[in-house]
């Protein structure tokens, strides 16, 4: 939660891409949405709280949503359990056998 590693790291993608030096599916979890829900409260380590209101979760999200719209290579997950399925959309096979059942739910689903 907070800095901008993330941020910078989307845009190496896409700089790479560009230049056709990027080939590789992206499935990304951000978390931390909840953070931008409470004021006065500070997350994350030493340096995301010294670069205070940089790196949100949204912006980071939006970014990589954007990215994977122009290389189609980036997926974001909206729950980290969600990660296979996005790394299968982006055409990577599923290489072990799915042991959650037809359903996973993710804890606290009902907040």
């Amino acid at each position: 939660m907070g800095g901008t590693y993330e941020e910078n790291a989307a845009m190496a993608i896409l700089e790479l891409y560009r230049q056709g030096k990027w080939k590789i599916p992206v499935a990304a979890f951000v978390a931390g949405r909840f953070q931008e829900n409470l004021e006065g409260v500070s997350f994350g380590h030493a340096g995301a709280i010294v670069e205070r209101g940089k790196g949100k979760a949204s912006t980071k999200i939006k970014l990589f949503n954007e990215i994977g719209k122009e290389t189609g290579l980036v997926k974001v997950a909206e729950f980290y359990h969600d990660l296979p399925t996005c790394l299968e959309e982006l055409g990577v096979p599923r290489d072990f056998e799915d042991q959650t059942g037809s359903s996973v739910n993710p804890l606290y689903s009902t907040i």
